[in-house]
């Protein structure tokens, strides 16, 4: 089974059309896929997509079918210790994704946290994007 965590940029693509849309719902319709995502990302997409949905974006029900991990202490920490180059909630979510295991992939369109996760060794998959 491939486990992959999703950060709210990536989960945005489900509730607004953009490019890379299609070939993220591929990835995501695997039958082997683990999905999970932070708590925050929760807050993070319906707050994103109530903002787009004059543009076309659809509801703002998308984390639902991801495994949503808590904030813990141990989290926290962790996204503090991260560095001064990530957002704070960049860094949440990078902690949540090493706190779940080494082999996962990290799937982001946020190429300053994507750097980031690959600095950690983390696989870093942005479906429907080239090079």
């Amino acid at each position: 089974m491939t486990k992959a965590y999703f950060d709210a940029s990536a989960i945005i693509k489900l509730g607004h059309v953009e490019p890379e849309s299609q070939a993220l719902i591929d990835y995501i319709t695997d039958e082997h896929l683990w999905a999970g995502t932070s708590v925050v990302a929760d807050v993070e997409v319906r707050q994103s997509l109530r903002r787009l949905q004059d543009r076309g974006a659809e509801t703002d029900e998308h984390v639902r079918g991801f495994f949503l991990i808590e904030l813990t202490r141990d989290i926290r920490d962790s996204a503090v210790a991260l560095g001064a180059t990530l957002r704070a909630l960049d860094a949440i979510h990078l902690a949540t994704a090493l706190s779940i295991d080494d082999d996962i992939d990290f799937v982001t369109y946020d190429d300053r946290l994507a750097a980031a996760a690959h600095e950690e060794g983390l696989r870093v998959v942005q479906p429907g994007r080239t090079g």
